[in-house]
């Protein structure tokens, strides 16, 4: 019990410290070398983060991690409406976790899910809201398709830890790049209308 004590603090210590002072464009990377950590440490065959569009009507996998096992059962989400999982959707936007140690024991109302995850071989899922500003923006989460696995309170803080962390890494690259398009639209325009430009400082 210390032995797992001492290597959960040391995952979130080490995860929280990869972050400090990234480069946007090592962020993506890092997310996944994360949540390879992330997985291996909750023996699972799965871990990803999902990111929902501006307009929270669809949804991608936008990084994760898988067993090589687990790469031949499950076709990465591009751009998917949310509405293919009214259940799942409907927790997440609410702030609300998803833990399913038994895929085949979900309720009547998450039969779109149910038959999903049955048809990737998945059997438990663990998944947490990440959220930014108050808004959620995407989920992480871990799936088991070897076993049932009944995944520990600790594991579920991990998962809201590290999303908060990736969150955080995840809207400063979104804002750099916001901050680098304006440069360069001022910079367009500088070039091509200089006078105007003279005029406006002036």
């Amino acid at each position: 019990e210390l032995q797992y004590r001492l290597k959960f603090q040391h995952l979130i210590t080490t995860v929280s410290s990869q972050f400090i002072n990234l480069h946007p464009a090592q962020i993506d990377d890092e997310i996944e070398n994360a949540l390879k950590q992330i997985g291996e440490f909750a023996d699972a065959d799965c871990s990803y983060v999902f990111q929902y569009s501006d307009d929270q009507k669809s949804v991608s996998c936008t990084h994760e991690w898988r067993t090589e096992e687990m790469e031949k059962k499950v076709e990465r989400i591009e751009n998917v409406p949310v509405d293919t999982y009214p259940w799942g959707t409907k927790k997440f936007l609410r702030g609300e976790m998803v833990l399913i140690p038994r895929v085949s024991d979900l309720p009547p109302e998450a039969i779109n899910e149910k038959n999903r995850f049955e048809k990737q071989g998945i059997q438990s899922i663990l998944a947490v809201p990440i959220s930014s500003g108050g808004r959620v923006i995407g989920i992480i989460g871990l799936d088991s398709v070897r076993e049932e696995k009944m995944w520990t309170e600790d594991t579920s803080s991990l998962l809201k830890i590290v999303g908060q962390v990736f969150a955080n890494a995840l809207e400063n690259k979104k804002n750099r790049q916001a901050l680098h398009q304006s440069e360069e639209h001022l910079r367009t325009v500088y070039e091509t209308f200089p006078d105007s430009v003279t005029i406006i400082n002036a």
